[in-house]
């Protein structure tokens, strides 16, 4: 990431506290707040009264509805477009996700696109006003751009990232939700997104494929010794039952660089190698050949289990937990993401699938016949109180096999 329009550490201070300022502009009033005693606030979009009927209803749609509603004139682009800018401004008061907020810009450009269809009675494009959230990677074309790092606040974007001239040509509304330098909840390790899908504020995907269907074939082997809290596992055995019933690593130099020129300082929750060697291209290959008899090793698992379906076709997927815990308690993190970062090395796609439950500290008590297999394991299941987490959502994850 270019950019250093923050060149000391004195300058660290008060340019965090101009960008704070930028955000409290979009601030929702104390009034409008819920009770500190509410815990569970995913439903509060639709209490807080900032957000009318039609506007309740606009943001629950998916993105198909929404591009019929707007390429029909049914619904103007700017309609939605506030209706989105409303629920984000009500979600980040409560989750602090935003980091680059247009709510300005962007219904300045609905306004184009409705002039545009009330001239010629067409749609510009294919995504007519769909309103799009970005990961605070991507650049957009005169926007600031520092993804949460004091160091690059005042970097002004030169050109679009690929994706956002793409989503731009076809008719998006980009409103970028990105990570702040402050503390947030929920926020997903895709720059906020995660509260965007929480707060019913629905990221749409990076990109649209049309992979390619090869046969493979198997039930995957272990995974490892991390077994989830009870909740977690009740979420999979629910999307198991519904089913049934249904028939990289760069040792943060890129980090410390970054940080460097404002004297900006780790959190602590942060895993830093502070003086991690760099790798030489033949341990760098080695790495690699490790990493694909890994690949391998799960291709030939998946391709076997033509060998243990009814249909003698390989499986389609997998449902597992996407972890072993639930959200944790500020300042706690298991460091373990094992359920994840596995697919991220052998390239499985795969999408979190939220569960109509909550943690529930009667249906989800502690498992007395726990037995941990190492003290990692112990740490990470004495995390757990189901008293703390009462309301606290769950989840699955699905995995495919990369197609492409």
């Amino acid at each position: 990431m270019p950019g250093k329009a923050i060149k000391t550490a004195a300058d660290f201070a008060p340019a965090i506290k101009k960008k704070n300022a930028q955000q409290l502009a979009w601030n929702i009033a104390a009034a409008h707040m819920p009770p500190e005693t509410q815990t569970r606030v995913i439903e509060f979009t639709s209490q807080c009264g900032i957000l009318n009927k039609e506007e309740l209803e606009i943001i629950t749609k998916d993105a198909g509805d929404l591009v019929n509603l707007t390429t029909t004139g049914k619904l103007s682009c700017l309609a939605v477009t506030t209706a989105f800018c409303k629920a984000a401004a009500v979600a980040h008061r409560h989750t602090n996700f935003l980091t680059e907020i247009f709510f300005t810009q962007a219904r300045e450009r609905t306004k184009e696109l409705d002039a545009s269809f009330k001239e010629t009675g067409k749609p510009a494009e294919a995504l007519f006003g769909l309103p799009i959230s970005l990961k605070d990677q991507f650049e957009i074309k005169g926007t600031e751009c520092d993804m949460g790092i004091a160091s690059w606040i005042g970097h002004i974007s030169e050109n679009n990232s690929v994706l956002v001239e793409v989503l731009q040509n076809v008719g998006a509304i980009t409103n970028i939700s990105q990570t702040l330098m402050r503390l947030t909840a929920n926020p997903s390790s895709g720059g906020g997104e995660g509260a965007t899908v929480a707060m019913w504020i629905y990221p749409h995907p990076s990109r649209l494929q049309r992979p390619l269907w090869f046969p493979s074939n198997s039930a995957p082997p272990p995974l490892c010794q991390c077994p989830q809290y009870p909740p977690v596992r009740r979420a999979t055995d629910m999307a198991v039952g519904t089913l049934k019933k249904a028939g990289y690593e760069d040792g943060s130099e890129d980090l410390r660089r970054a940080f460097a020129p404002s004297g900006e300082l780790y959190h602590p929750m942060v895993v830093v190698a502070e003086d991690t060697p760099h790798l030489s291209t033949y341990e760098n290959w080695q790495l690699n050949l490790e990493k694909y008899e890994v690949v391998t090793a799960w291709l030939k698992a998946w391709n076997a289990t033509a060998e243990r379906t009814s249909t003698g076709q390989p499986i389609d997927g997998i449902l597992l937990p996407p972890s072993a815990n639930v959200a944790q308690k500020h300042g706690e993190w298991p460091r373990n993401i094992i359920y994840t970062s596995l697919f991220n090395m052998i390239d499985y796609p795969g999408m979190i699938i939220p569960v109509n439950s909550a943690v529930d500290p009667v249906l989800d008590p502690i498992d007395k016949d726990f037995k941990a297999t190492n003290e990692k394991d112990a740490e990470i299941q004495a995390m757990y109180n189901p008293g703390e987490f009462v309301g606290v959502p769950i989840a699955v994850q699905v995995r495919i096999e990369n197609m492409i």
